[in-house]
């Protein structure tokens, strides 16, 4: 890997669009009205800054960039720097109203432009480890037919520190880090509380309450991965109206998972069998099902709505395929996922695959830890 490349150098060959970008992730205010020079200036001293803060807050498979272990991405890895998601501002990923707009005489410029941002995201191959680094300036992606990640000199050097000094620290935050996101995929919601026995029992360490606490609610609001609140912390997959009776359960104790268990969930949301049938029920969803398009009544499905850059289709084949593994966490019936499949018009293309999914539904409900039972199975 080389890093011998300046940061200087790096931001100085991309376009003012992309540093732009890169001046809002790192909470910058009207980019935009800067030139391109001031803009190289501002974000040469600002973006090795914020690393020293998010270094602890990066994810093991983020930091395994810096150690050349992911120093080459396979396949047509495609990446446009965009603005991050960050929470409650405008949404700049909303599309406005087509129809609305052409009967009110609008310019439609504002409607393409997001279509356009649309379809970039959901072509965009880049690795969820590596987008957070590109969009916020620690890495940056060559343009080559084997694209390459290139680390600037400034932001290795702080890796370099950083490591050094962390092998003194106590705890080691990206093993705590493992254990709150296998919490939340095991729990849904889980106390602080829950966490500190977790963590402290299955490896000994001496951290305080306090310090879990204060790492979570900053990882949540620095990732975004999670959600958290002064007691709680819980998975992005939950609603608002489900947080009240998870919380309020009449299950008293949480199940205590295994060190397996941690490895496991730390990096996926069901056990090792849920997890094959889950793969399963997702091929059948996006292989043997079709969807109506509201306009035509044309039977498109995911493929071909992928080649044809059917958006509408697409943004519904999201919707079920989040809908998903929501229901089997929650332990939702299979008539209340079916219902959902109905109110999207998907149909199947046989009554045996419409069958299928319905036997791999049941089976993945008999193997998932379910969040209305604290993590516990149903067996259990």
């Amino acid at each position: 890997m080389e890093n011998k490349i300046s940061l200087k150098q790096f931001l100085e060959a991309l376009p003012k669009e992309d540093l732009v970008d890169l001046a809002k992730n790192q909470g910058m205010d009207s980019p935009k009205k800067l030139k391109k020079i001031h803009l190289v200036k501002h974000l040469i001293q600002v973006i090795p800054s914020k690393f020293k803060e998010d270094f602890k807050y990066l994810t093991a498979d983020e930091l395994k960039v810096f150690t050349g272990e992911h120093d080459e991405i396979g396949g047509n890895t495609s990446f446009k720097i965009g603005k991050e998601d960050i929470g409650d501002e405008e949404d700049d990923f909303s599309i406005p109203d087509l129809l609305e707009d052409m009967e009110a005489g609008l310019p439609m410029d504002d409607f393409f432009d997001a279509l356009d941002e649309v379809q970039e995201e959901m072509h965009s191959n880049t690795p969820e480890w590596l987008s957070y680094l590109l969009n916020h300036g620690y890495a940056f992606l060559t343009e080559a037919d084997e694209p390459h990640i290139e680390l600037p000199s400034e932001i290795y050097d702080i890796y370099i520190k950083q490591t050094k000094e962390k092998l003194d620290e106590t705890p080691d935050y990206q093993d705590l880090q493992k254990y709150l996101i296998a919490s939340a995929n095991i729990y849904g919601v889980c106390s602080y509380e829950q966490l500190y026995k977790v963590f402290t029992k299955l490896t000994e360490s001496d951290i305080s309450l306090e310090n879990i606490h204060d790492y979570v609610t900053q990882f949540a609001e620095k990732r975004k991965k999670l959600s958290a609140n002064k007691d709680y912390f819980f998975h992005k997959l939950l609603k608002v109206e489900d947080l009240v009776s998870l919380i309020n359960s009449d299950i008293e104790s949480y199940y205590f998972p295994t060190r397996e268990d941690i490895n496991t969930y730390s990096n996926q949301l069901f056990g090792q069998q849920a997890m094959e049938l889950y793969n399963q029920l997702k091929e059948l969803l996006l292989t043997k099902t079709k969807i109506e398009e509201t306009l035509t009544g044309m039977l498109i499905g995911y493929e071909d709505a992928m080649e044809e850059d059917s958006i509408d289709i697409l943004f519904d084949y999201e919707e079920i395929l989040d809908y998903l593994p929501y229901c089997l966490k929650m332990g939702k019936e299979l008539n209340q996922f079916t219902q959902k499949l109905d109110q999207l018009s998907i149909t199947f293309n046989s009554a045996n695959d419409r069958e299928k999914l319905h036997s791999v539904y049941l089976q993945i409900l008999e193997h998932t830890r379910k969040w209305p039972l604290k993590g516990a199975l149903v067996s259990e």
